[in-house]
């Protein structure tokens, strides 16, 4: 079953939902599988470059890196996410900082962010964070019941 994660990194109610999805991580283990999908939001300034950022953590290095560094997004949430934060973590995640830099001054990944925000905007996703499970829609940062409803009801339609 896969749940579809549309957020961005500057949004502070997309980093109060971050505690339960660690929750249901927990729970059902590896009968959910999360995607990662970037929307961020246009009044969100500096979330277009936190999100092309969180990419090329995940170009260096994969699923591992990419999850590095959006918890370490979250967790700095508070002293910002500007450009020299941003390379901060990239530091402290173990990424090579000039490809980093690179990539952030390229936008060699706005494309991805921008496809990611497309598909969300196509399903009608239009504030953060926001979620597919499996079809079902859920908006908002919203407890651990109301995923977890829609989580048994989907893993009971495909069988699992």
């Amino acid at each position: 079953m896969t749940i579809q994660i549309f957020s961005e990194f500057q949004c502070p109610f997309c980093k109060k939902v971050e505690p339960t999805l660690a929750e249901l991580e927990k729970e059902y283990g590896n009968k959910i599988k999360f995607v990662w999908r970037n929307l961020p939001l246009p009044f969100h300034q500096d979330a277009p470059l936190a999100s092309e950022a969180a990419q090329e953590a995940f170009a260096q290095k994969g699923n591992t890196g990419f999850w590095k560094f959006h918890d370490k997004l979250f967790e700095g949430q508070e002293q910002g996410i500007k450009r020299e934060r941003l390379e901060a973590i990239a530091t402290e995640v173990g990424l090579d900082l000039e490809k980093f830099k690179a990539a952030l001054d390229s936008h060699k990944h706005k494309a991805k962010v921008d496809a990611d925000a497309k598909v969300g905007n196509d399903a009608g996703v239009n504030g953060t964070p926001g979620f597919v499970i499996n079809g079902y829609f859920l908006s908002g940062a919203q407890p651990a019941p109301a995923f977890k409803k829609l989580i048994n009801r989907a893993l009971r339609e495909s069988g699992g």
